[in-house]
């Protein structure tokens, strides 16, 4: 009986514990620029019957300025005000004067939604620099800056990660020297000499496609950041192209990866169309212990697979990398970049979206390099297929990219965006006599961006842009998928919980290429609005979001538990982010529980985050 008691209230107390409301305040934990739209969000978990006003009044005062509030009873004339406060309890007790010693007050609105209950409030008028909180009177939220030189935190994280990333190289503080015997070919074994590089997602395999990307980051910080990043940069582009540089084979075939792995059991390549578009995802990973020795046999294997994404990454970066390296450096780079092309021009059959995207944007670096195989004929072709495949409505969403024959939306957890920047990096170049086309593709653009982008950002107060577009939404019983506004059209904020083959990612690598997009074609198309959502997709991914948690490790204060093989060592990642429940609300995994959904640290987020804030930096 005495035992039953005891179970008995310690059940009631769990009620009791697990009933109390917790209250959240929260805005970005990096800060913003004077200039930056600033939103702060309050909500309530296990609210019960507590009775909130539809108001909350909210206070902006320097970081441990807080207004002062009653404190316990019992403090009674024992504690002197003067040197310290009450040290106890500092966010208890009601105000008595309420904003007596502010910086700045406005007040929170409540807002109820398919996401659940929130207070919300715009303070994008304070402008002053420093270092602050903002408190109301049940939650704080983690102090944050306003400076002008914000966005280098990011940058400078950027390069730290991608150094900790490196492979064949000792790494003080994060791991021994491994793998400086990669690699031998997965067809016959012959040794490849396939060294260096970046890991991928802090494991040890070396994705072509999923690192690739960070060339364009960098890239982009050797011409816009710091001085000091920019030397950084270059250095860091360098040490990951001259492993990309020996991915190619005589031939011009540009190999996939090293330590990607044979295709999981049951897998095809045409499988879920690669499961969303990530080839990493249906593979099964190889061994991780070599001797370091070369050509002894137990080098791990370089996949031998023809990837027409990876073939035309490779052209694209290639001519890329040649806008800032040195003058000795172009000769290889645009060798390479057409000896590639070539290849990838006679084994050129498949024309999915993505594919189509891609052979644009290489050859619109290629054009651009003055280089001869490329002509206007070529990229008008190319810039008509890819026009062809965008559904254009006059009701209901309309702008997004569909798959050839409009057999689906164009989705992809990696390469969301490939098709509105391919038409923006087209459009930017104006190349003379295709004036005509390029107007039609600034109007794609505008309605991928408004009508698309924007238009579905309105159905949240976070301003979250869509995952993308279905045609046959996999188990619709299951899972809720909103309509377009058009029939046969479906769309959900967060990838899809429940498929035939399986992915449950989170959206990081989806939202912020929508963010380079939206940051890029601001600037370049002359829409504000575009930069100012672009910001606000900075501001989810960096702590003003629902779980209140900053997804780029090396900056701000909570973060997720980042799942990573060596996580503890890395100081800078960014995760892969949000999934979504079943109804399409927010889901991130904040317990201490590690899984892959959601934790997963990622190069791609990272690098779309720095290319974006390359041209915010332009406001």
């Amino acid at each position: 009986m005495k035992q039953l008691f005891s179970i008995l209230t310690f059940f009631f107390i769990g009620l009791i514990t697990n009933a109390q409301p917790q209250f959240e305040l929260a805005t970005t934990q990096l800060g913003f620029r004077p200039e930056s739209p600033k939103t702060v969000t309050f909500w309530v978990k296990n609210q019960g019957k507590t009775k909130l006003p539809d108001q909350i009044p909210f206070y902006i005062t320097k970081v441990g300025g807080r207004i002062p509030r009653t404190a316990p009873a019992t403090q009674d004339k024992v504690w002197e005000s003067f040197p310290f406060r009450f040290p106890i309890d500092i966010d208890k007790g009601t105000y008595l004067k309420p904003g007596d010693g502010a910086l700045y007050s406005g007040v929170l609105q409540k807002k109820v939604t398919s996401w659940g209950t929130f207070w919300q409030a715009d303070f994008s008028d304070y402008q002053t620099e420093g270092v602050y909180q903002i408190e109301c009177e049940y939650a704080f939220t983690v102090p944050f800056t306003i400076e002008k030189r914000l966005y280098e935190r990011l940058e400078r994280s950027f390069l730290s990660f991608l150094q900790n990333q490196r492979s064949g190289v000792d790494i003080p503080g994060v791991r021994p020297m491994l793998h400086t015997d990669d690699a031998q070919l997965d067809t016959d074994s012959t040794f490849w000499p396939a060294t260096g590089g970046w890991y991928d997602a802090g494991d040890w395999r070396k994705w072509l496609s999923l690192t690739q990307g960070n060339v364009e980051a960098l890239t982009l910080l050797a011409q816009k950041g710091h001085p000091l990043f920019q030397r950084q940069a270059l250095d860091e582009l360098r040490w990951g192209n001259q492993y990309f540089q020996r991915m190619i084979a005589d031939n011009g075939m540009v190999y996939e990866d090293v330590a990607g792995g044979m295709l999981r059991f049951g897998y095809t390549y045409e499988d879920g169309w690669w499961v969303e578009n990530h080839p990493g995802c249906i593979a099964n990973n190889s061994k991780d212990d070599t001797d370091g020795i070369p050509a002894t046999g137990d080098e791990r294997f370089v996949r031998v697979n023809y990837n027409q994404l990876v073939q035309f990454q490779f052209v694209r970066y290639q001519m890329a990398s040649m806008q800032v390296v040195e003058p000795h450096e172009k000769g290889l780079c645009l060798y390479l970049a057409e000896k590639a092309w070539k290849y990838g021009q006679a084994h050129n059959t498949d024309r999915r979206t993505l594919f189509v995207a891609e052979e644009l944007l290489a050859a619109c670096e290629l054009y651009n390099g003055n280089s001869k195989l490329v002509t206007k004929e070529k990229i008008q072709s190319l810039v008509n297929e890819l026009l062809e495949r965008q559904e254009i409505n006059t009701s209901g969403l309309s702008g997004y990219f569909m798959e050839e024959g409009k057999t689906d939306g164009y989705r992809s957890i990696a390469f969301a965006s490939e098709p509105p920047l391919a038409l923006l990096r087209f459009w930017e170049l104006n190349i003379a006599g295709m004036e005509s086309l390029r107007e039609k593709v600034k109007t794609a653009l505008l309605d991928h961006g408004s009508n698309f982008l924007l238009a579905d950002a309105k159905t949240n107060i976070f301003g979250y842009t869509p995952y993308g577009v279905y045609v046959n939404p996999p188990f619709p019983q299951n899972q809720t998928f909103r309509s377009t506004g058009v029939a046969n059209r479906y769309v959900r904020s967060f990838i899809h919980l429940y498929a035939p083959k399986q992915l449950p990612h989170g959206n990081g690598g989806v939202f912020m290429a929508q963010a380079y997009f939206l940051a890029k074609a601001g600037k370049l198309l002359n829409k504000p609005e575009y930069q100012v959502q672009a910001e606000k997709m900075i501001q989810w991914t960096t702590g003003h979001n629902p779980a209140s948690l900053c997804l780029a490790l090396g900056v701000g204060f909570r973060h997720p538990v980042p799942a990573n093989f060596v996580a503890y060592k890395i100081p800078d990642a960014m995760v892969v982010g949000f999934l979504g429940y079943a109804n399409d609300s927010p889901y991130q995994e904040q317990s201490n529980v590690v899984e892959w959904s959601t934790q997963e640290q990622w190069d791609v987020p990272f690098a779309y985050t720095v290319a974006a804030v390359a041209w915010l930096k332009e406001l």
